[in-house]
């Protein structure tokens, strides 16, 4: 798995590229990452950009909805974003789509946040 973090300090955006498969072995490696950046207060928005994601096992959706539960209550925003047609499935055979914000691409995202 392959995790790229793009800041955009200016509007406070970051922007979370993830690559291949999350599953047990990568999660933890995620949680890492962004953990810091759900308690930074320079940080209001998180979008996960999605669309090289391959693979998402219950691991990794535990990461999402944990960190989405963060930043609800740190009042920052939490976008996915670009998912394929294998982890949308998974999202909506989970449920995950009907409690976390989705939207179709970057761009979709960009507007609905005003960046």
């Amino acid at each position: 798995m392959e995790i790229h973090l793009n800041d955009n300090s200016m509007s406070g955006t970051e922007i979370i590229s993830i690559n291949g498969r999350l599953d047990a072995l990568s999660s933890s490696a995620l949680e890492e990452k962004i953990d810091p950046l759900t308690h930074n207060d320079s940080t209001s928005s998180l979008i996960f950009d999605l669309a090289g994601l391959e693979y998402i096992s219950s691991a990794g959706l535990r990461v999402l909805l944990k960190t989405a539960k963060t930043c609800k209550n740190t009042s920052k925003k939490m976008v996915l974003c670009g998912l394929t047609k294998t982890v949308s499935d998974v999202f909506k055979i989970s449920g995950f789509d009907l409690i976390l914000d989705i939207k179709p691409d970057l761009n979709s995202v960009k507007e609905a946040l005003g960046n």
